[in-house]
């Protein structure tokens, strides 16, 4: 269900009423939730203590969707993205499954127009909410007093790394909220974000191992993850006869999983 914000055509009023209500929602969430705003979220460890399944998936072909397996609610995420987009993509999923799963049937009624129309405005709301949950102003601000970053006008490269490894995002979503809040001006983040472009992408590794950083957040993963109940349920299955390894071996190769091999192995004692 993710799209980016340039393919969503809603009115001027319709976005300043999404952004309000999603900044209320994201709140509200959090604060239901128990989520410190100190605190680092591991957001992928996060959505499955929800209960909810989080599959990344290399070359899965879009961002993300949401799928319900069973009784299971998952979160199906593209692992070929860079850590941060993944993350990012997961919390904006998260809202469609906490807002619009149960709204889905009721537009399925509607001319074609109207139901692209409503599903564009649950996207503006889904990409709000990521928005406000993993950086909300208040957030970002109390981070900023916390670490002494007062003079915006002479913030650098790496306070500005700072922030993203602390609320795990992409360099370039970090750089457009901060440009959002007021914390860079238009300038700023354009030639921050001179690091981060598709023509050049290692000037922005090169700069993050430079200054200290992981580079975990601008990287894809090195193969598909699959949530740990599933590989346990493999487990189970081969040892109880009711899946052949062979599936398995099939299942890691359409996966790009080569650890699934090491459950077979497990599988044999």
């Amino acid at each position: 269900m993710f799209s980016r914000t340039d393919k969503v055509v809603i009115s001027d009023i319709d976005k300043k009423k999404i952004n309000y209500e999603a900044k209320i929602f994201a709140n509200e969430i959090r604060e239901k939730l128990n989520v410190n705003a100190d605190e680092r979220i591991n957001v992928i460890k996060f959505l499955e203590e929800q209960g909810y399944l989080v599959f990344q998936i290399l070359n899965l072909g879009t961002s993300g969707f949401i799928r319900i397996l069973g009784k299971e609610k998952a979160i199906f995420l593209n692992a070929s993205e860079p850590l941060g987009r993944q993350i990012y993509t997961a919390i904006h999923e998260f809202c469609h499954i906490l807002k619009d799963l149960s709204q889905i049937k009721k537009i399925d009624n509607l001319s074609e127009e109207q139901k692209q129309y409503e599903l564009d405005k649950m996207e503006y709301f889904a990409f709000k909410f990521a928005d406000y949950f993993l950086m909300s102003e208040p957030l970002i601000f109390n981070y900023l007093s916390k670490v002494g970053v007062s003079n915006f006008s002479k913030i650098t490269i790496k306070e500005i790394m700072n922030i993203q490894h602390h609320f795990q995002l992409s360099f370039r979503q970090t750089t457009r909220m901060l440009n959002k809040y007021g914390v860079l001006t238009d300038f700023q983040r354009d030639e921050f974000n001179k690091l981060s472009t598709k023509e050049n992408p290692i000037l922005l590794k090169e700069k993050t191992v430079e200054l200290g950083f992981d580079i975990d957040l601008i990287s894809p993963l090195s193969e598909s993850r699959i949530p740990e109940r599933f590989n346990q349920s493999i487990l189970d299955n081969i040892k109880n006869g009711r899946i052949s390894r062979k599936k398995v071996l099939y299942l890691a190769n359409l996966l790009h999983m080569p650890s699934l091999e090491k459950i077979i192995e497990v599988g044999k004692d």
